[in-house]
C-alpha cells in the first residue's frame, strides 16, 4: 500500500497537498477536473484518481510519462519489453519528486487504441486543511467521452450524431449516452464518492451476505425494524394481557414461538419465499452438501454445448501443451498467447474478425473473451503466474480428465458466480446487494425461466425484491434507463448460457444495438442445480 493511501486508512493528514489540473487533450471545449491530493501519492495511486474523477472505467492499459521517462505497472520479471526499454515502476514513482514546482506536467495515457492523452499539470503546494479528505475533486468542466468511442474523432462524430434527430446513428446516439445526456455537466459529487470509496478491484461475492438479512424484514406493510419491534410488542402485550404473571423465559418463549412461524410463512415481498428459504440460500457456501446441490457426477457429453466450458478446458490444454504462456510485466497473457488462444478455442462467428477490426495489436483487454477466461481460471486455482508465466496447475491437469468433467464444470460455475466480481463484466457501478443474494436468482430462475422471457420480465421476477431500492442507489441513475435488466443479462443470464444452462434469442429491438432478448432454463440447469430448502 502506497505511503498516501496507508496515511489516509489511518486517518492522518498529509504533510503537504498538491493541487493538480487533469486536462484531456484535444477536445475544444476542454474537459478538465482539479483535484487535491497528498504529495506522497504514487503514480499508481494517481492512476486510480484519474480513472474516478474523468471518469473512465479502468478496463484498458495506460502509462505515464514525465520528463521522456516512462512509467507502467510493474517489472518485467526478467524478459525484456516488447518495444523499447521497458518502464519505470508507477507504484513507487511519488508525486512531490516528479512535479516539485508549480507549471510542471506529467503526461497520462489510457487506452491505447482510443489514445486518451491528459496533461496533469502541478498549479500549486498547499497545507491540508482541516477537515478537507484527500483525494479530493475540487471543480472541473464538462463530461467524459464514453469509453470506446473511437477517440476524438470518434467523441466528435457522436456529438454530432447526438445532435442531429436527422442523423442516421441519432437513435444509437441516444441509446448510448442516455436521454438527456449533457456534453457540459460534470457531477463533482459523483467524482468525490468515487475517490471516497475503497478502490477497484475487489471482488463484491467473496462470501455470502450475512444470515441475519432477514431478521430486520417487517412480517407486515409497515416494512423493516419497525416492523418487527412492533409485532414484538404485539406479541408481548397480548401475553401480558393474557397472564400479567407471565415470567421473562416464557415471555421469550412466546416470542421465539412467534418469531419462528413468521420466518416460515411465505412473503410476496421475497416473491413466495420464506425468510428462512432465503437466510439459507444466502448464508450457503456452496460446497454441494447443504441447500445449494451441484451435481458434480455429469459426464463430459452433457457438457459439450456449454461453450464457455469447452473454452476453459481448450485454454487448460495449451496452456499444458505450450509448458504454459508467457505473462506481461502487467501480469497479463502476451500477445502471442492471446493469438494462440483466439485461434484455437471456439469463438461465435465473427468474433475474431471483429476484434481484428479494431486493434492491430491485440493484448488480453482486446479480447475479453480470453480476459475473462484467464481471470477465471486464476481464480479457481487451475493456473498460477510463477517467474513470469502462466502454468497449469496440478489441481488444473487433474480435473481436465474427461471422468473429472463435471467436478471441472462445478469449480468453474461456483468460481464464476461467488468469487469473480461480476460488476468486472460491465461499465456499470458494483451495486454489490445483487452478487451477495445471486444465490436466490438462481434458485427463482430455476422456478421461473422453463418458458421464453424478456429480460425484463425476468428482473422484477427473480431479483430479490428487498434489495431493489438499494440497487437504483448505487447505480445512481436518472437517465431513465432501466439497469436492472441490463445487470441481469451481464452479470446472470449471458455467463449461464456460456455454462449451457440457458438458452437466448434476440428479436429487433429500437437499434441494431439494442436488441430485445429472451431467456429461458436449458434441461441441463436442473441436472445440474438442485435446491435443497426443506428440513
Amino acid at each position: 500500500m502506497g505511503e498516501a493511501k496507508a496515511r489516509k486508512r489511518r486517518g492522518e493528514e498529509p504533510a503537504t497537498v498538491g493541487e493538480l489540473r487533469i486536462t484531456l487533450l484535444g477536445l475544444d471545449p476542454p474537459v478538465w477536473r482539479r483535484v487535491r491530493v497528498d504529495g506522497e501519492t504514487t503514480l499508481a495511486d494517481l492512476h486510480d484518481v484519474i480513472q474516478a474523477v474523468m471518469p473512465w472505467q479502468d478496463g484498458h492499459l495506460h502509462e505515464f510519462e514525465v520528463d521522456e521517462v516512462v512509467y507502467g505497472s510493474g517489472p518485467s520479471d526478467g524478459f525484456p519489453p516488447l518495444f523499447g526499454t521497458p518502464p519505470r515502476r508507477e507504484d513507487t514513482a511519488r508525486l512531490r519528486r516528479l512535479l516539485s514546482r508549480p507549471g510542471d506536467v506529467l503526461y497520462y495515457q489510457y487506452d491505447f487504441g482510443d489514445s486518451w492523452q491528459h496533461e496533469v499539470r502541478l498549479e500549486r503546494w498547499l497545507q491540508p486543511v482541516e477537515g478537507e479528505r484527500y483525494p479530493v475533486c475540487v471543480t472541473g468542466e464538462r463530461a467524459c467521452p464514453p469509453e470506446d468511442c473511437g477517440g476524438v474523432p470518434g467523441y466528435a462524430w457522436w456529438l454530432e450524431a447526438l445532435a442531429d434527430p436527422g442523423h442516421e446513428d441519432h437513435e444509437d446516439a441516444v441509446i448510448w449516452f442516455g436521454e438527456g445526456w449533457d456534453p457540459e455537466a460534470v457531477d463533482l459529487a459523483a467524482a468525490n464518492r468515487r475517490l471516497a470509496g475503497p478502490g477497484g478491484g475487489v471482488p463484491a461475492g467473496n462470501g455470502p451476505a450475512p444470515p441475519g438479512v432477514v431478521d430486520h424484514e417487517a412480517p407486515d406493510d409497515d416494512g423493516g425494524l419497525a416492523g418487527l419491534r412492533a409485532t414484538a410488542r404485539a406479541v408481548i402485550e397480548d401475553a401480558l394481557r393474557a397472564d400479567p404473571d407471565m415470567s421473562l423465559d416464557e415471555l421469550n418463549a412466546r416470542l421465539a414461538e412467534r418469531m419462528t412461524a413468521l420466518n416460515r410463512t411465505p412473503r410476496s415481498d421475497l416473491l413466495g419465499s420464506t425468510p428462512d428459504q432465503v437466510r439459507r440460500l444466502l448464508a450457503d457456501d456452496w460446497s454441494g452438501d447443504d441447500t445449494i446441490r451441484m451435481d458434480v457426477g455429469l459426464p463430459a457429453a452433457a457438457l459439450e454445448k456449454a461453450r464457455f466450458f469447452r473454452n476453459a478446458r481448450s485454454f487448460l490444454a495449451l496452456v499444458d501443451e505450450h509448458d504454459g504462456f508467457k505473462a506481461t510485466q502487467a501480469g497479463n497473457l502476451s500477445r502471442a498467447a492471446v493469438a494462440t488462444l483466439l485461434e484455437g478455442l471456439d469463438w461465435p462467428d465473427g468474433h475474431v474478425e471483429h476484434i481484428h477490426r479494431y486493434h492491430k495489436v491485440i493484448n488480453e483487454h482486446d479480447a475479453r473473451g480470453v480476459h475473462h477466461l484467464r481471470v477465471l481460471l486464476d481464480l479457481a486455482g487451475l493456473i498460477k503466474r510463477r517467474k513470469g508465466r502462466f502454468t497449469i496447475t496440478r489441481h488444473g491437469a487433474d480435473l481436465l480428465s474427461p471422468h473429472r468433467a463435471g467436478e471441472l464444470f462445478a469449480l468453474l460455475f461456483r468460481t464464476w458466480f461467488r468469487k469473480l466480481n461480476l460488476a468486472y463484466l460491465d461499465a456499470m457501478p458494483e451495486a454489490p446487494a445483487f452478487q451477495n443474494t445471486v444465490a436466490f436468482t438462481l434458485f427463482r430462475l430455476g422456478q421461473v425461466a422453463g418458458d421464453w422471457r424478456e429480460s425484463a420480465e425476468l428482473a422484477r421476477d427473480v431479483v430479490l425484491p428487498t434489495i431493489l431500492d438499494e440497487i437504483p442507489r448505487a447505480l445512481d441513475s436518472d437517465d431513465g434507463f432501466d439497469r436492472l435488466p441490463a445487470m441481469l443479462e451481464t452479470r446472470v443470464l449471458n455467463p449461464l448460457a456460456g455454462f449451457g444452462l440457458a438458452e437466448v434469442r434476440e428479436e429487433p429491438g429500437r437499434t441494431k444495438w439494442l436488441p430485445r432478448r429472451f431467456y429461458r432454463k436449458t434441461d441441463l440447469f436442473d441436472r445440474f442445480l438442485a435446491f435443497r430448502l426443506d428440513g
